[in-house]
């Protein structure tokens, strides 16, 4: 399942399906009773999760972008909000923009989906990548729970670092923080 925690409170996940063929046809409209109109048959058993994983790494990344751009623009002295909506409609649209920068400037921040298990599908990705024999051009090594070699996790590691100290927060409390929360310790702050 994919789409957030908003989409799951308003029944609209999207379902990332692996099986057979005509199983998935003849279960497809329960499925998207109970989670949503949006299910995808990505192929065989296990096509599904990978889908998942590698959407989560591109998401992450994404997110990560979105929180330097911001950060760039504040520092470059463009109106937030108008950056915003420039970027809304330009090739430089996401949905991780678009979801994640909202909650940054309303500084609402549920922790639906936290550092912990971020970290947790980064490395699942890496590890299929591995498996697979694709060089990632992003090395990862596991380190203290999280990832060292990464641009997304240096990055995130380095906020994560940076929020503790200034929040006297202790590395223990980092499947409580959200991202956008921590992403939001450097933008307004």
């Amino acid at each position: 399942l994919t789409g957030g925690v908003h989409a799951l409170q308003n029944n609209n996940m999207v379902s990332l399906a692996g099986g057979n063929k005509e199983i998935f046809n003849e279960w497809k409209e329960l499925i998207q009773d109970a989670i949503g109109e949006v299910v995808v048959l990505c192929g065989d058993i296990g096509a599904g999760a990978i889908a998942k994983v590698v959407s989560n790494m591109l998401a992450f990344t994404n997110m990560v972008a979105a929180s330097e751009c911001m950060m760039i623009a504040k520092k470059a002295g463009l109106d937030l909000e108008n950056f915003f909506d420039a970027i809304r409609v330009s090739a430089g649209n996401s949905f991780a923009w678009e979801t994640v920068v909202p909650h940054i400037f309303n500084q609402k921040y549920e922790a639906g989906f936290t550092m912990d298990l971020a970290c947790k599908d980064m490395n699942l990705c890496y590890l299929l990548g591995e498996h697979l024999k694709i060089p990632l051009d992003s090395e990862f090594k596991i380190a203290n729970n999280g990832f060292i070699g990464s641009p997304y996790i240096e990055v995130t590691m380095g906020i994560n670092e940076q929020y503790y100290q200034n929040n006297d927060l202790t590395e223990n409390n980092v499947d409580a923080v959200s991202l956008e929360e921590i992403i939001n310790s450097f933008i307004f702050n």
